[in-house]
């Protein structure tokens, strides 16, 4: 099989693609009518309250909480961290211990993937609903 690129190579690559990339994908016209703009002209044109002074307030303190939350677990995250590592530590040698100290860790690190791909969707969708500002 011929190998085209090194690990290195592939590396560089696949940054580039994953995060530069989608950098210049997202540009959009700044006067083209946006999500919120739309709901807002629907929203009165069925004669509805239109205010939204109440609802800025609600997504700040939806954002606060969901920060607050993603600390916690955050916090967890470090305290299952140091919870395996000093199991490693102090196994000396005992293969059944390096093994649950590797399965805490493993278990911990899964966690914290999850646990940031859950921000990021949340981020991305309240960023995406235009005029929610929520402070994450």
């Amino acid at each position: 099989m011929l190998n085209l690129f090194n690990k290195t190579q592939l590396l560089i690559i696949s940054f580039l693609l994953v995060f530069i990339l989608p950098l210049f994908v997202f540009a959009q016209d700044s006067e083209a009518p946006s999500i919120s703009n739309n709901l807002q002209k629907a929203g009165e044109a069925a004669q509805y309250d239109t205010d939204r002074s109440g609802l800025a307030d609600l997504a700040d303190l939806v954002g606060n909480i969901i920060g607050a939350f993603f600390a916690v677990l955050g916090i967890i995250f470090l305290g299952y961290m140091i919870y395996g590592g000093w199991i490693r530590m102090t196994a000396r040698g005992e293969e059944q211990r390096v093994t649950e100290a590797n399965a805490v860790i493993k278990n911990a690190i899964i966690g914290i993937i999850i646990l940031v791909g859950a921000y990021a969707i949340t981020y991305f969708v309240l960023t995406a609903l235009e005029g929610f500002n929520a402070n994450l």
